[in-house]
């Protein structure tokens, strides 16, 4: 027999579509206390599990370890302005080793820092203050835009004649 089988998809898969956020693993790299707080705070009110640090090392190490542990995230908001390495350069490294994670950028700066943050990929940017309706609209646009691209290109695949897995089970 013939199985045709897709890889598994990440916890935002199918969930973003029904306005849904309950289980998606959030990085937030803030170095102020009190809007690590307000983040935090949005997210764990949509049942995210949630995972806060104040610098880009920090943020490294913690990509890092849940990579050796088999975890994942799902997004990672960045502030812009961050102690040592900034925001701009953490989203370079996030987007070269760890392309599956969906980056949102937050700042108090203007238009300028917005093109910069585009131009290596950022999925979305925040001026501050952020408004919790808005962080999480954004999110759900973000997650669904990457589900809709994901059954897409699987579609695409199968109809193109990708190559298929064929299995042969044997059981005693």
């Amino acid at each position: 027999f013939t199985a045709l089988l897709q890889a598994k998809q990440s916890a935002a898969s199918g969930w973003a579509s029904r306005d849904d956020l309950r289980g998606l693993e959030i990085l937030i790299v803030e170095d102020n206390l009190t809007n690590s707080t307000i983040l935090r705070h949005y997210a764990t009110s949509w049942q995210m599990g949630v995972t806060c640090v104040e610098n880009a090392r920090e943020a490294l190490a913690v990509l890092e370890c849940a990579g050796r542990a088999g975890r994942h995230f799902d997004l990672a908001l960045v502030d812009w302005k961050l102690p040592g390495m900034n925001g701009l350069e953490l989203l370079k490294i996030i987007k070269k080793d760890y392309p599956g994670i969906k980056t949102f950028v937050v700042t108090a700066f203007d238009e300028e820092n917005k093109k910069a943050a585009e131009t290596i990929g950022c999925d979305a940017f925040f001026a501050k203050p952020i408004g919790l309706d808005a962080l999480k609209k954004k999110v759900i646009e973000v997650l669904s835009h990457t589900e809709r691209r994901m059954k897409t290109l699987v579609k695409s695949q199968v109809l193109e004649g990708a190559p298929q897995a064929k299995l042969l089970f044997i059981l005693e």
